[in-house]
């Protein structure tokens, strides 16, 4: 290393050398000598099935002969050297691997490296035979075995690195001048606990409550229960909100599955929904993976649900019969004011008289005795006449209402009042719409709207449901254009995430839906369609879910993405037709939607996997005849069992026909049940049909038989119609 020390400082901006290609980090298994050799060696980071390439390294600023050697090293800092080796050719018997480069090409490739793991009990003997070199005396060698036991017991057999070192010749032509030495990226035993990626594979809840508490089922690729975190985050700064799910190692289940409790917000006072992001993080190498949305909602204060009723009232008023006079009624009023709405009763209220009549005044004869036990210019007496004075508003507001009969009279007096909840948070507007009284409903919009800086419309109750939420849930519909033109806000959400366009989806209401996205205005209607749930569910998902072509159409038009993904499993609104094996919006996703038929789930899987899985020849053709181009093989860490599941067709026999209508041409369809690029004779057919066809329906028909002496029986199908 002194030579390597004294090189580089004489020669700041001489040769060096680089990684021109990382090796890849996942995917290779180290084998024991036992085994045999290895069955290719390490590839690139880049390498892709048509395409290989192998970890390279180039020297630069530099033309000449030179020798790159490769050694395996740890891949915790200081890097030591490791006790497994590298086997391949160019490599030696101390497990290191000698190439020669120049003098015109300073590149290097490896393209046959493998990797002999080393037992456990073996490591010391390894480490011991190469730290010996040429020492021979006892101390020496007492201490190098010690050190050899120490670094074994830390060891991790299960990763390792490429340490690359150029030696370049001197003025003997011995190689001696050496360069700085690189160091690749780690690479992983593919048989190892933590030898795969990390990734959240679905989760049954993207919600939860800002206390924290709440459990939730996560489905992952392989953990080690020892060594994972799952990982709340909120930004990416080191100064922002982190925290981490509770739970214990009993928690993951055979490494695929792990059930925590939810972490406590920062801050357990919000008002509105807040997202985050929930990822898996491994303790030692902290690693983790892709995040995933979550979002955290605010504290309910109860539960209650909704229904349809025609008439009748939530509780019991008691109303006793008194001959009220002026100075229990400025009592009342006094007791009123004492309380939680005196805010709202002390401001100023205007009442205008109907046309043609005057208003009568009440008599002052009592007035006085409401105040002669106040010292004058008191808080008492101050509140005393002002309760007076709103009494008097009140009884103006009556005799208008006894001439006009309009009910509108008397809440104009009282509309402040129109904010105050029951006890379930209810206001008087959410109470009409709930009850089915259109026409209250109407006075108190008409009321309420009136106040200036109000926000009483967007008002919500316990359940976070604003009175347009109970609209939608009650299905009126015109008392929902009503709401929506009197400025009720539509992108509120409740407590499960749902604005007003979920709730109708949610109710395969098609009147309602196309209400609401024909009254909204073109921004908040962007907003809604790009908006989930807290299941994670986008409303053209919901739109699938109730089988609604009619739905999904009118959502599409008017701008939802088909390409979005749930936030639970990743699944695309292609991948919900095809799970429900609905043929006609799968076809209209592909044809009209703009679909993209090679999108995977959080899962890996595409639409063709869960069509060759559901057993559907017709959903696997069309998607075949979409053009799909990503197959099984080309997966990241594929299971050779699920190339088998999807190459197998669901059927014994080996070939379908397709029937056309026109012209009346049976087609074949070969297909290899051990390969998954199936030849379908269906593209060769669909362009010539014609082309201002929208959808095309198939269904799958009996067995027959052709001739008589052939005993294999073929499947079909036959195209039920298409149409224009």
């Amino acid at each position: 290393m002194a030579n390597c020390l004294d090189y580089s400082q004489s020669h700041p901006d001489g040769p060096s050398l680089i990684i021109t290609e990382q090796p890849k980090q996942r995917g290779f298994r180290f084998r024991y000598g036992c085994e045999g050799p290895s069955h290719g060696g390490v590839p690139g980071a880049s390498s892709e099935k048509n395409r290989k390439t192998y970890p390279s390294v180039k020297i630069i600023n530099y033309c000449g002969n030179a020798k790159i050697v490769v050694s395996l090293v740890t891949n915790n800092k200081p890097h030591m050297c490791h006790a497994h080796s590298l086997v391949g050719k160019h490599c030696t018997e101390e497990g290191t691997c000698v190439v020669s480069v120049g003098p015109k090409d300073m590149t290097a490739q490896f393209a046959n490296l493998g990797i002999l793991h080393v037992t456990k009990r073996n490591v010391p003997k390894v480490l011991l035979r190469r730290f010996l070199g040429p020492t021979e005396s006892d101390p020496a060698l007492q201490q190098l075995k010690k050190e050899s036991e120490n670094l074994a017991k830390t060891m991790d057999l299960s990763v390792v690195r490429l340490q690359f070192t150029a030696y370049l010749p001197d003025s003997t032509g011995l190689y001696t001048l050496e360069l700085k030495p690189v160091i690749s990226d780690p690479i992983f035993d593919s048989k190892a606990p933590n030898a795969s990626n990390l990734r959240i594979v679905r989760m049954d809840k993207t919600f939860g409550c800002v206390t924290g508490g709440e459990e939730i089922y996560l489905l992952c690729d392989k953990v080690q229960k020892e060594d994972i975190q799952v990982r709340f985050y909120e930004g990416n700064a080191e100064s922002d909100w982190e925290a981490f799910g509770e739970f214990g190692p009993t928690d993951v289940h055979r490494q695929f599955a792990i059930v925590f409790r939810t972490p406590c917000y920062r801050d357990t006072n919000i008002r509105k929904p807040v997202s985050v992001y929930v990822q898996l993080r491994r303790r030692l190498q902290v690693e983790c993976s892709e995040p995933t949305a979550f979002t955290y909602c605010p504290k309910f204060k109860g539960k209650r649900q909704y229904c349809n009723v025609q008439s009748g009232i939530g509780w019991r008023r008691i109303v006793e019969s008194h001959s009220i006079g002026v100075s229990m009624l400025a009592s009342q009023m006094l007791y009123l004011m004492r309380g939680l709405l005196y805010r709202r009763l002390s401001r100023e209220v205007t009442i205008l008289g109907g046309k043609g009549h005057c208003l009568y005044r009440l008599p002052s004869a009592g007035w006085p005795a409401c105040l002669t036990n106040c010292a004058p210019h008191s808080a008492e007496y101050f509140l005393r006449l002002r309760a007076l004075q709103i009494t008097e508003r009140t009884a103006l507001a009556l005799q208008d209402y006894a001439i006009t009969g309009d009910a509108r009279m008397l809440l104009a007096v009282q509309r402040h009042l129109t904010a105050v909840q029951d006890d379930n948070g209810d206001t008087s507007l959410h109470l009409a719409i709930i009850h089915q009284q259109p026409l209250v409903a109407q006075q108190l919009l008409q009321v309420i709207i009136s106040i200036p800086g109000q926000n009483f419309i967007n008002a919500p109750n316990n359940l976070r449901q604003t009175p347009l939420h109970v609209g939608v849930i009650t299905q009126q519909h015109s008392l929902v254009d009503l709401l929506l033109s009197a400025g009720a806000d539509a992108a509120i959400l409740d407590r499960h995430g749902n604005s007003v366009l979920h709730l109708a989806l949610h109710q395969e209401d098609e009147a309602m839906v196309r209400s609401l996205v024909d009254g909204l205005e073109p921004h908040v209607l962007k907003k809604l369609l790009k908006l989930p749930d807290f299941n994670g569910l986008y409303p053209l998902h919901l739109a699938v879910k109730a089988r609604s072509q009619q739905l999904v159409e009118l959502l599409v038009n008017k701008g939802a993405d088909s390409n979005q993904a749930d936030q639970k499993s990743g699944r695309t609104a292609l991948h919900l037709a095809v799970e429900m094996n609905c043929l006609g919006l799968a076809g209209y996703f592909l044809a009209e939607a703009g679909a993209e038929v090679d999108l995977a789930t959080f899962e890996g899987n595409t639409a063709l996997h869960l069509a060759a899985g559901s057993g559907s020849p017709a959903l696997t053709a069309m998607l075949l005849a979409a053009g799909y181009t990503r197959f099984a093989s080309e997966r990241p860490e594929f299971n050779s069992r699920q190339s088998e599941t999807l190459g197998k067709f669901p059927y014994s026999t080996q070939s379908l026909i397709i029937i056309p209508p026109k012209p009346k041409t049976i087609i074949n369809w070969s297909f290899s049940i051990y390969d998954c690029l199936w030849d379908i004779a269906v593209r060769n057919w669909l362009p010539r049909l014609p082309t201002n066809i929208q959808s095309i329906h198939f269904t799958v028909c009996s067995v027959k038989r052709f001739g008589t002496s052939s005993r294999r029986e073929r499947r079909y199908i036959k195209c039920k119609d298409y149409y224009y």
